[in-house]
């Protein structure tokens, strides 16, 4: 049992505030009975389609023409049987080059329409009209035999087999098909081979002769070319002259290197000569000549002084020599900075000298190399045709001798493993497959039909709608009443508390009680999003509800426009919040009277601890009455005389009244009728109320028919089936049936601590409480 808090209150379950457990307990979850329930609200539909559907498929499908499948396998061997190592002019060996490729290439070939039509044309015309004859049985036009065999040939690949499979109305004419379909393929790769070796050897033998021609003619022309320029050196004036060129080449860029070199460290020179010290930082400077010994003096010197200046004065003569000695180092420092610095520039000069004389030798070599080249030019133009034309003619004198033993060579790597024949079961329609597929059918249907429309219906009608898709609690529903009920509900909790229905206005309170936050007095708005949703009704009830529970509850009805509320309890709309607005609102409370007593608000007692506040007239101007400030004064007085106070009001998808009520109530009651408002609407509506000072504490569910809610589980706070199966109407016979004249007050805190989740201490508080 759940046990009442400090404050006296039971922690609420899945409400906010609530802990991860209270979520997981309350959250509901479609299951699989709750799909049982969809499917069994629609299953005469769902079942009617169901068998209609299964049965055109089986009609349709049993109503097919016979076809007959026949298979014909042919195996292509990585390689024919050699007699000689002799390359072929058409290679159909599976060895070389890409291996899957290759038998894709003739999966493609077997599959073109090119080929189909050769096979075709290898039938005889008495071949073509068994191929057509059984299909003119059903048509006056018969299709042609080339699409008969198009639509009919099917080509697998299993590594090196290849099966041909070809279906027909005539078992014997599919076998047909089929053999000749690999038998022709195999002749036409015999066929291009042959024809391929006939023109590849003519070709060869020509191009043979004419390259032949050619070699003799370049030997003769070489030959007087080298007469006629006597150029028997040649080769061996080219070889000196590029090593001479070389050999430039590299002292050039030796040159140029060094001169960069020099030149940065010039640069350097330049850049930090006004500088003190600033030659000496530059290692070239620093290591030239006598520079480094002198500054190991000036080192010492400067030590010494150091020395010198903590044990004498100023003028002492100590002090005086080494003043001297520094000035003398440091002069002669400078000078052998100057002979470096100048040393530096003179030898950039003689790179440069240096490097003008390379580049007049290296254009000097270049000339005689360009001169031999172009010596050279037409002799080696001559030498590299004569060398081209002679490797060709030999490469082609020995392909020729090749092809021409290759001609004689009758060998091949393709063969058929199995020939087709006849198959005298059809393998459309296979009766066995089509049964499977009915029944398939025939329970998707049953299945998809009621939960294809439950996820169309776009009506909010169950406690998944509410809790998943609104973000909401449901707090009860409340079954559809009949005519006679509506005409009579009015007083249905104060007259008759017995009274099956009320159970569910029973179970509202309980879960306001849980899940409210807000310590009484409170204002409690109840609005909806459309008219006719049964606001007033949840009004009534609930109200009379909180009053049998010991709760001093006050009616309120502000809906200015269209007021209801005074005619559900019999009373007349001449007092009410209009009349004590326009009066000025304060005259009696001046006197120091409640408002309970006020006459211009008229307030009523229809029962005990039940009070009813009329609209006091209509008003076309309710908004700016709303946001008087006096209304508001209105409000927080009443709480000061009593524990609830229900606001009847517009409803919030058609007049704006709802929200400005929202700012100044505590929490907010959603009523929405049970299949019968859009959600997407709901949703809209609710999310702004929660910007109001009142969020939304729940959903009440009103009008919930019997396939509604309760057959679906979701009624988990109505008096129906709850979310876990109880049904709650039986129990309630059962409960009232074994004493009908009298109620054990154990059993019932019992049963009622049991059904609502609460305390069975707090139960009997509140039963002593309303007795």
């Amino acid at each position: 049992m759940t046990e009442p808090s400090q404050n006296g209150r039971v922690p609420s379950i899945g409400g906010r505030g609530s802990g991860d457990l209270g979520q997981a307990l309350m959250v509901p979850i479609r299951n699989l009975r709750d799909y049982l329930m969809i499917i069994r609200e629609r299953w005469l539909l769902a079942l009617t389609a169901a068998l209609v559907v299964s049965a055109l498929f089986l009609f349709l499908t049993f109503r097919q023409t016979p076809i007959y499948a026949a298979t014909a396998t042919m195996l292509i061997e990585l390689q024919s049987e050699k007699v000689l190592e002799i390359e072929k002019v058409v290679d159909t060996s599976l060895e070389q080059g890409n291996y899957e490729a290759r038998l894709d290439g003739h999966l493609v070939k077997l599959r073109s329409r090119s080929f189909r039509e050769h096979v075709v044309g290898r039938f005889s015309q008495e071949e073509k009209e068994r191929i057509v004859a059984p299909y003119r049985e059903t048509s006056d036009r018969s299709p042609s035999v080339i699409y008969i065999v198009s639509s009919g040939c099917a080509i697998d690949r299993d590594g090196q087999v290849f099966d041909v499979s070809i279906t027909h109305r005539d078992p014997e004419v599919a076998a047909m098909v089929a053999n000749r379909y690999t038998a022709t393929y195999i002749e036409s790769v015999l066929d291009s081979t042959g024809t391929s070796n006939a023109l590849a050897q003519g070709f060869l033998q020509a191009r043979a002769k004419e390259l032949k021609r050619n070699v003799e003619e370049g030997e003769r022309a070489l030959q007087n070319y080298r007469q006629k320029q006597n150029l028997v050196s040649l080769e061996a004036g080219q070889n000196i002259i590029v090593d001479r060129l070389n050999h430039l080449n590299l002292s050039l860029t030796q040159a140029r290197i060094e001169r960069l070199g020099v030149g940065a460290k010039v640069t350097q020179v330049e850049s930090v000569r006004d500088q003190d010290e600033g030659l000496l930082s530059i290692p070239t400077i620093a290591d030239f000549g006598s520079i480094p010994s002198i500054l190991d003096e000036v080192k010492d010197a400067t030590n010494e002084r150091a020395e010198l200046d903590r044990k004498y004065l100023e003028r002492h003569p100590r002090i005086l020599a080494s003043n001297v000695r520094l000035k003398a180092l440091q002069e002669r420092l400078d000078e052998h900075v100057e002979r470096a610095v100048e040393h530096l520039h003179n030898r950039q000069a003689e790179l440069i000298n240096r490097e003008e004389r390379l580049v007049e030798e290296v254009a000097l070599a270049g000339e005689d190399a360009l001169r031999l080249d172009r010596m050279a030019i037409d002799y080696n133009v001559l030498r590299r045709q004569l060398e081209g034309d002679l490797a060709t003619y030999d490469l082609v004198l020995t392909r020729s001798n090749e092809t021409s033993v290759a001609s004689k060579l009758q060998d091949t790597n393709f063969q058929i493993l199995d020939g087709a024949e006849p198959w005298g079961v059809p393998i459309k329609p296979n009766r066995l497959r089509a049964f499977i597929l009915a029944v398939f059918i025939f329970v998707g249907v049953l299945i998809g039909v009621p939960i294809s429309l439950e996820l169309l219906d776009n009506k909010l009608k169950s406690h998944w709608d509410v809790d998943q898709f609104l973000n909401k609690e449901l707090l009860t529903d409340i079954h559809q009443l009949s005519k006679t009920e509506k005409a009579e509900f009015s007083g249905r909790v104060l007259d008759r508390p017995e009274d099956r229905a009320l159970e569910s206005f029973r179970a509202l309170y309980s879960r306001i009680i849980m899940l409210s936050e807000v310590e009484g007095p409170k204002v409690i708005l109840v609005s909806s999003s459309m008219p006719a949703e049964g606001k007033t009704f949840v009004v009534a009830n609930l109200g009379a509800t909180f009053a049998r529970h010991g709760k001093r509850t006050l009616l309120a009805d502000t809906d200015l426009r269209r007021p209801r509320l005074h005619t559900v309890f019999d009373l007349k709309n001449d007092q009410g919040i209009i009349q004590w607005l326009e009066s000025g609102g304060s005259r009696h409370a001046k006197e120091g009277n409640k408002l309970i007593a006020d006459p211009d608000l008229g307030i009523t007692e229809v029962a005990e601890m039940l009070f009813v506040l009329g609209p006091g007239g209509y008003s076309k101007r309710p908004t700016e009455m709303m946001g008087d400030f006096r209304f508001e004064r209105l409000l927080s007085s009443l709480k000061q005389e009593f524990d609830i106070i229900l606001l009847d009001s517009p409803p919030a998808g058609v007049f704006a009244d709802a929200y400005f009520l929202g700012e100044l109530a505590d929490e907010t009651l959603f009523v929405c009728r049970h299949n019968a408002v859009n959600r997407q609407k709901v949703r809209y509506f609710i999310d702004r109320l929660d910007q109001t000072n009142a969020p939304v504490l729940g959903v009440v569910l009103n009008g919930v028919r019997g396939s509604g809610v309760r057959a679906y589980g979701y009624g988990y706070y109505g008096y129906g089936y709850d979310g876990y199966g109880y049904d709650r109407n039986k129990e309630y016979h059962k409960y009232y049936a074994e004493q009908p004249n009298a109620i054990d007050g154990s059993k019932a805190i019992e049963k009622t601590a049991r059904m609502y989740g609460i305390s069975e201490d707090r139960s009997r508080r509140q039963s002593k409480r309303n007795a």
